[in-house]
């Protein structure tokens, strides 16, 4: 993704990668610092990236990670991020329970 520079009364411009990075990041933080194994929990949460996509004042980046270490479940959040690498808003879009409630309703009606 390329990267958006020379944007005025910014000292730093991230770019998409660094985004990921910095949700990434803000998540272990939220779901704790913990490490097992050497590996940072977040990272036992299967943490992916579905999509980066830029804006004017920054990246919108979609992810999902599983809502605990064992579940099947996870958690699909939308986290917008400037272009200093400050998060700016964090919300759960939906779960997989969410969409499996949504199926079975679905097929309740037909």
């Amino acid at each position: 993704m390329e990267n958006i520079k020379n944007i005025p009364g910014k000292e730093k411009n991230i770019n998409g990668a660094e985004a990921v990075k910095i949700v990434k990041d803000y998540f272990g933080m939220v779901k704790g610092p913990m490490k097992i194994q050497g590996v940072d929990l977040i990272g036992w949460l299967d943490f992916t990236s579905i999509s980066v996509q830029p804006q004017i004042n920054g990246y919108i980046v979609i992810c999902k990670f599983k809502k605990m270490i064992f579940s099947t479940e996870y958690e699909i959040h939308k986290v917008e991020v400037d272009f200093e690498g400050d998060i700016i808003s964090d919300e759960m879009t939906e779960t997989t329970e969410d969409k499996i409630e949504t199926t079975e309703k679905k097929n309740e009606s037909t």
